[in-house]
């Protein structure tokens, strides 16, 4: 598979690049090899979405193995009881990456240890994820702790962006870091080298396009990063006002995917009139770089 890693970084990590999230396209029973194509570095899906759609999500994950890609599993914030219960069951379907609260709180060293011995047995990776809270440097101090203790952590999320937790993770030697969202640019420079959440419904062309701006061109990278945002925002926000979340994100895949290679097919649920006025703010913004 061509990797979609940012190129010319000298402390480069093996999530570092795209990730593209699934949920919605399992819960809309999209067709997998849309959802799924080459050229992302992993993809990901929470595990209540596995649970609650296990006949729409076997042919993902066939389709994941048939690309050899990477799969992150994402645990919901639950107990330590609960906790530990799905914990094993995430193991048992397969991923590489299985990605959880690492400052939920109660961790006690033990059942923390349990859990990353059970990673490691594995061979499977831990995420642990941050969140944008208070104390900051408390959850800082456990999750640099369990990255010090552990086997297995190979990688730190923060969620959603925030740039002091960036800039307090971003530098722990042999651990990779997660950022969501478009900010990809300013989450870079800030040590993040995998970008995940809504910049992964970007095509693998216009995606390996973005990565490679970040080493040669990163104030055209943060420049692009602004007007993905001001594009969802704005433009793509006004026409799906009437989808559900799971409808919009896969028509922003969709959005995506007609601007890359113009293939002449919109996508089924944004209504005419609104499409003309996507295209419109497309060519206003000048969204995708030449």
């Amino acid at each position: 598979m061509t990797s979609g890693r940012p190129a010319g970084r000298d402390d480069a990590h093996p999530t570092d690049g795209a990730w593209r999230p699934l949920d919605a396209f399992v819960k809309t029973d999209a067709d997998p090899a849309f959802a799924c194509p080459a050229g992302f570095t992993g993809f990901t899906v929470r595990w209540a979405t596995v649970l609650q759609h296990p006949g729409p999500w076997d042919p993902f994950y066939d389709r994941l193995v048939e690309l050899e890609a990477p799969l992150r599993i994402d645990l919901d914030d639950s107990g330590p009881a609960k906790r530990h219960r799905d914990f094993d069951r995430v193991l048992d379907a397969g991923p590489d990456l299985v990605c959880f609260d690492g400052a939920a709180t109660p961790w006690t060293s033990s059942s923390f240890e349990r859990i990353d011995q059970a990673a490691a047995a594995d061979e499977v990776g831990l995420v642990l994820t941050a969140h944008r809270r208070q104390p900051k440097a408390e959850e800082v101090k456990r999750l640099i702790g369990h990255v010090r203790d552990s086997d297995s952590v190979t990688a730190l999320r923060i969620d959603p962006f925030d740039e002091d937790l960036a800039d307090d993770l971003g530098g722990q030697e042999g651990t990779g870091l997660f950022s969501p969202g478009f900010e990809f640019a300013s989450a870079f420079r800030r040590g993040a080298g995998a970008a995940e959440g809504r910049f992964g419904l970007l095509g693998p062309a216009a995606i390996a396009q973005a990565l490679e701006m970040l080493r040669k061109d990163l104030r055209g990278a943060l420049t692009l990063e602004r007007k993905l945002q001001r594009f969802t925002e704005g433009a793509f926000t006004q026409a799906t006002r009437r989808l559900g979340d799971a409808e919009r994100t896969c028509a922003l895949a969709e959005t995506f995917a007609y601007f890359e290679d113009s293939r002449g097919v919109p996508p089924a649920v944004i209504a005419p009139v609104d499409w003309a006025a996507l295209l419109s703010a497309n060519d206003q913004l000048e969204l995708f770089p030449s």
